[in-house]
């Protein structure tokens, strides 16, 4: 699982690592940090906004398959076991 910066003049290590700890998904998930000038072509590749003042953003799940194309998208907030096991079951039989 990997997080990816949607502020990168204001995410640092350190606070990445607290994001993490107070999500509890420490050791379960990557935070992925950098300038915007890095960040650019990943939000560009998965549609991410860059956080930009009085607007907040939205976590989403996307899942990608062997030839790096997004399979499967939706917000944080739907995302449930049963949910996620079939949609990996499917992408593994899609692959």
């Amino acid at each position: 699982v990997y997080g990816v910066s949607v502020d990168p003049a204001n995410d640092t290590p350190r606070s990445a690592q607290a994001f993490l700890l107070e999500q509890k998904m420490k050791g379960r998930m990557e935070f992925l940090l950098g300038t915007r000038a890095r960040l650019q072509g990943l939000w560009s590749a998965f549609g991410i906004a860059q956080q930009a003042k009085g607007k907040e953003h939205s976590a989403y799940v996307v899942l990608v398959d062997r030839q790096s194309r997004q399979r499967v998208g939706f917000p944080f907030d739907q995302l449930t076991q049963a949910g996620l096991a079939h949609d990996l079951a499917r992408l593994v039989r899609v692959a």
